[in-house]
């Protein structure tokens, strides 16, 4: 079972890159396998990042997080930044890329 908490509950975690008071912990089976960092927009959810433990990959967590996410948010659509690597994987849910720039990161949308 996936679940986010809205808490942080180990200091330890905050040395993680873009883990802030506002990430959410990713628990699969009552493990912490990762974070995620979004903002509520009026009509959208900004994802700044998702992180899944490398032992964790390819498991479909990520993709069932952007699920629940959307499911709390319904009627808005996702927005956010893909790493080069990612990309496939935001393709995979449905990702639009919204356009091909010479950025580090390419922006895209999901529609709810």
């Amino acid at each position: 079972m996936i679940k986010l908490s809205s808490e942080i509950k180990n200091e330890y975690y905050y040395k993680f890159v873009g883990v802030t008071p506002n990430s959410k912990m990713i628990e699969y089976n009552d493990n912490i396998v990762g974070f995620i960092n979004y903002k509520e927009k009026n009509e959208y959810i900004y994802i700044y990042f998702i992180e899944i433990k490398s032992e964790y990959k390819r498991k479909n967590i990520a993709s069932k997080v952007i699920d629940i996410i959307k499911e709390e948010n319904k009627g808005k659509y996702v927005k956010g930044e893909s790493l080069p690597s990612a990309i496939k994987f935001w393709e995979k849910i449905g990702a639009t890329f919204i356009l091909d720039n010479d950025d580090y990161l390419t922006p895209f949308i999901i529609n709810n």
